[in-house]
């Protein structure tokens, strides 16, 4: 138990039992990202593709190839954060871009698809919530995924950019307002205070979800590590990130906006079958220990 600035925290072991892939799970994929890919993942691997873009024999899956993962999520309102990498406002309404974190989904055994953005387009009742909003903000955001129409809810492109030559899970939406504007204050947060790796973690080869849940005002960055594999990743407040991993042992650190110079370690965990939530609360006791070690 480590005091941070005016605030005592710790974190908790939620649950070890955290199921995914279609799954009852401790939060549902409405209100997570990452849950919501983990959701969808079953469905977009029964989707035919062969081929290697962009060459011949590559089959193109159409709108009607997304029915199954359509109806599993279509319809449903959710509420995330991301970031806005883009924003246009015409005749009233706002057409934004979001970076969501970024996901890897196998799709076949030797395919892969990238799940890290969405697009919302606000209608004229729902702009006024934009306003205020530049590119580079952080923000909690409600909308809803398409029901089955012309476009599927659910659906694969060709990457573009960054992601040329790969494929890109496209998630349409209806509407979408600002819940809350994030403050960014994770520039502040020092990433060369978490240990170093030499090799990422391969989360297209594990299932196992390692959670962070953040309800506070202050932003967290989060080091997973295992030997000398390893990744990071930042926890927005009110926010959560899951990173799904291989089963094994690891260790976690944490670096927090509101004592950016103090790096705190967290008791090491084994998964086997299993994954971990692990919530950071503003509490005088839990049972699971932390600690400065920097």
């Amino acid at each position: 138990m480590r005091a941070v600035g005016s605030l005592v925290v710790a974190v908790t072991v939620l649950a070890t039992d955290y199921q995914v892939h279609g799954q009852t799970n401790s939060v549902g994929w409405e209100n997570d990202w990452a849950a919501f890919g983990a959701h969808i993942s079953p469905y977009l691997s029964k989707v035919k593709m062969y081929g290697t873009p962009p060459g011949s024999g590559w089959y193109t899956p159409l709108p009607q190839d997304f029915k199954e993962a359509t109806d599993a999520v279509g319809a449903r309102p959710v509420t995330w954060i991301g970031r806005v990498s883009e924003i246009v406002r015409k005749d009233g309404a706002a057409s934004v871009s979001l970076r969501m974190p970024p996901q890897t989904i196998t799709v076949q055994p030797d395919h892969f698809a990238v799940l890290d953005s969405l697009h919302v387009t606000s209608t004229k009742d729902e702009s006024a919530s934009w306003a205020n909003i530049t590119v580079g903000d952080w923000v909690r955001f409600r909308t809803t995924i398409k029901g089955n129409s012309i476009f599927a809810g659910v659906g694969f492109m060709m990457g573009l950019g960054n992601h040329a030559g790969e494929w890109s899970v496209i998630v349409s939406t209806e509407g979408g307002e600002v819940i809350e504007a994030l403050k960014n204050m994770s520039k502040d947060l020092p990433s060369d205070l978490l240990p170093s790796y030499t090799e990422e973690i391969d989360s297209a080869k594990g299932d196992k979800p390692v959670r962070v849940s953040n309800p506070n005002d202050f932003w967290v960055a989060s080091g997973v590590r295992s030997g000398a594999k390893g990744v990071n990743f930042i926890v927005p407040p009110g926010g959560a990130y899951t990173k799904f991993v291989p089963d094994g042992k690891y260790d976690i650190y944490f670096v927090y906006s509101s004592n950016p110079k103090a790096l705190f370690q967290g008791e090491s965990f084994t998964l086997q079958g299993n994954g971990v939530e692990i919530k950071i609360v503003k509490v005088v006791d839990g049972n699971y220990g932390i600690r400065q070690v920097k």
